[in-house]
């Protein structure tokens, strides 16, 4: 599809290459396929294994001269969170993940939530 852009830009016709190029030129992901178009076959508890690999997990030191920060997920705290039982209100559901983040980090000086972000010239 990116050659048959070329030529056409080539051919004098009004092609903006940038703008083209803010999006996919596939109908599926590239990274998800195979070269004809179907999609990869993934196994998820494979790469835990990979990941998790020889990583020992132990406490943090406490130490009171150094700063600390904890780092959550914020959409993974939200997936994980899912409904709670017993909440009925957006309010209810919105202290119970405040509750949450401050249950993960109360042995940090700061507690920093990130949620997924699309920048405006980007591609995802």
């Amino acid at each position: 599809m990116f050659c048959h852009l070329l030529i056409a830009k080539d051919a004098g016709r009004d092609v903006n290459i940038d703008c083209l190029l803010e999006s996919e030129l596939s109908e599926k992901p590239l990274s998800l396929t195979t070269s004809d178009g179907t999609l990869r076959k993934a196994n998820k508890s494979q790469l835990i294994e990979i990941f998790a690999h020889g990583v020992i997990q132990k406490d943090l030191p406490v130490t009171p001269d150094v700063n600390t920060c904890t780092i959550i997920d914020g959409m993974a705290l939200v997936q994980a969170l899912g409904k709670p039982a017993g909440l009925r209100t957006f309010g209810e559901l919105a202290d119970s993940f405040i509750d949450t983040v401050k249950s993960h980090g109360n042995l940090s000086d700061r507690i920093d939530v990130l949620f997924d972000r699309y920048e405006e010239r980007s591609i995802k």
